[in-house]
């Protein structure tokens, strides 16, 4: 990819063995390899925006590396609610640009989320949020690894004309290593369960349960898919549900399960 990876923050230096493949996965706590099978296909886009016309994705706005991003958020949380604090530091726009069902179970403090079933709804989204906003209000917006979050960067600064504009240098996925590897002391201000796109559906990062099992309605942080291959359905459901239910969303999925 060369000169098309902008910070190569999540590209792993020492790729891993076939044998650390193989145990790189953990579904219902055992080992396993993340993804089933390893698919390269050709793409018009990374991931479908909807748009008609093409943005230049190097003008994007800041990509800001994690530890900054910790310590914006860590200053935005002092700052809300303190008038003093606030005439010395604006409180920046922060926005989950992931969909509903990933940020359900997990988000930064003092994000806002989009609420969107769909990626290519995110644009009528902002459109409603920033009509009244200053064009140079701080706007700091993240994704899971760095990928949509470019894409919302370009259209905030090319499209709507915003010129303080901020992302998550590798999304959740480099916070979440970077405070581990270089700050493992600090506290976490990402909240819940990462949605993950392979075999472990959510890397737990803090244990809040900020989900609603679709089961019971408990308070959980445990996402997975449905059991039945007919349904596969993604879903927030807490342990007892999950095992009740054999890992079916429903009774019907549940009796198709044990079948």
């Amino acid at each position: 990819m060369g000169e098309h990876i902008e910070n190569g923050i999540n590209v792993d230096p020492i790729p891993l063995s076939i044998e650390q493949f193989a145990l790189a996965g953990n579904i219902d706590g055992k080992a396993c390899p993340p993804f089933k099978t390893l698919l390269l296909k050709v793409r018009q886009k990374i991931v479908a925006d909807g748009l008609d016309k093409s943005l230049k994705w190097e003008y994007a706005g800041y990509d800001m590396p994690p530890l900054e991003w910790h310590q914006k958020l860590k200053e935005a949380r002092e700052a809300r609610g303190n008038e003093v604090k606030q005439k010395e530091f604006t409180v920046p726009l922060i926005f989950d640009c992931r969909n509903t069902y990933e940020t359900e179970v997990g988000i930064f403090e003092g994000a806002e989320p989009l609420e969107t079933e769909n990626f290519r709804d995110s644009w009528k989204v902002f459109h409603e949020k920033l009509k009244d906003k200053p064009k140079d209000i701080p706007i700091m917006a993240y994704c899971t690894g760095g990928i949509r979050c470019v894409k919302i960067g370009a259209y905030l600064t090319q499209e709507m004309g915003f010129t303080n504009v901020s992302r998550l240098a590798g999304g959740i996925i480099a916070y979440d290593r970077t405070l581990n590897d270089q700050a493992p002391d600090e506290e976490p201000m990402f909240k819940g369960t990462n949605y993950v796109f392979d075999g472990r559906v959510g890397r737990q990062i803090t244990s809040d349960a900020l989900g609603i099992c679709i089961t019971c309605g408990q308070k959980t942080n445990l996402l997975s898919n449905c059991k039945n291959t007919d349904c596969h359905r993604r879903m927030v459901q807490c342990e007892t549900c999950y095992g009740s239910y054999t890992g079916g969303c429903s009774t019907a999925c549940k009796h198709k399960v044990i079948i």
